[in-house]
């Protein structure tokens, strides 16, 4: 039941994410953007995480998630302990 609620949030979360102009503007390859967001998220970013869920705007979350992490690789903006 737990996997199921959290699974639920996540789409309407994705969703939510898709219809900002941030969300937006990455869907549409902005490397501006993508480079800003993958910036924040790599001064943030704690462990590795594996996103694979294939469900309307939830592929294109994990589209824009996968794209930010390999930026930050690409760029050696992760800082491991």
């Amino acid at each position: 039941m737990y996997a199921h609620k959290e699974a639920v949030k996540l789409m309407y979360i994705s969703e939510d994410i898709m219809r900002t102009q941030i969300g937006k503007e990455l869907i549409n390859d902005n490397q501006n953007v993508l480079l800003e967001v993958s910036k924040r998220f790599a001064k943030y970013a704690k462990e590795t995480i594996n996103i694979d869920l294939d469900n309307g705007e939830v592929q294109n979350l994990q589209n824009i998630l996968n794209a930010v992490i390999n930026c930050c690789e690409e760029n050696n903006w992760f800082k491991y302990a």
